[in-house]
């Protein structure tokens, strides 16, 4: 997955706006101009928050194009693919949104979301805003890791998890990722040395370095960050 800083993550954002507020005059180039994106862009009716777009990088996701989702229905799509939780949540929000009638404002929430091929969800964060001459959201989704150079206190303050830990877990490294992987599924050091042919000594200083970064050396609150993060299932 490729990495974007804070600055090229907002300025896509905004072009994405920008664009999306014409689309309904240059929808040629709205959709060759989304589809290089990294960031999912999708349009949701207003009345019922159907899915009505979305661009390549969120269809290839899902394998279906959009006649398939027109065909089965945008509602019936969004279900599929949504977490029930995350609909109980979200949807009140949109509309309370969608009655302020206020196109200049931006929310955002997160979502757990699953794809094609799997019944496991992961984390999602969304920037939407009202775009009433398209009777649509406009929003913006991104996976959760694409969001390493975001400062935390910008981003969902209520979320223990975000803003407790992702500091420092944006701070592991591709090992320390994989060994908190492991820590979380129960492994012990041996076990973990066995798997990634490394020492149990070095594992120990592995463990040692993601404790002090993350600043907790409780398992089930390792392998809470782990499943945050998407590093395992939940």
């Amino acid at each position: 997955m490729n990495k974007y800083s804070e600055q090229e993550l907002l300025s896509l954002s905004q072009e994405q706006i920008l664009l999306l507020n014409n689309a309904d005059k240059n929808k040629s180039i709205r959709d060759q101009m989304f589809d290089m994106l990294p960031c999912w862009v999708h349009l949701n009716r207003l009345n019922d928050h159907g899915l009505i777009y979305m661009n390549k990088t969120g269809l290839d996701n899902f394998n279906k194009s959009m006649d398939e989702i027109n065909k089965e229905g945008g509602i019936k799509f969004l279900q599929k693919i949504i977490h029930p939780d995350t609909a109980k949540q979200v949807i009140p929000l949109i509309y309370k949104f969608i009655a302020e009638d206020n196109e200049s404002k931006v929310i955002s929430f997160e979502q757990k979301i699953k794809y094609v091929g799997t019944n496991n969800y992961k984390n999602h964060i969304s920037f939407s805003m009202l775009k009433k001459k398209l009777n649509a959201t406009i929003t913006v989704t991104l996976h959760v890791n694409q969001l390493e150079n975001f400062i935390k206190k910008k981003l969902f303050p209520g979320n223990n998890v975000f803003q407790k830990y992702y500091n420092g877990f944006i701070t592991l490294s591709k090992r320390e990722k994989e060994i908190l992987k492991l820590i979380s599924l129960g492994k012990t050091n041996k076990q973990i040395g066995e798997l990634l042919l490394i020492s149990t000594l070095t594992v120990k200083t592995h463990r040692r370095n993601i404790i002090n970064k993350l600043r907790t050396n409780k398992t089930s609150e390792l392998t809470r960050i782990a499943i945050y993060f998407n590093l395992i299932d939940n």
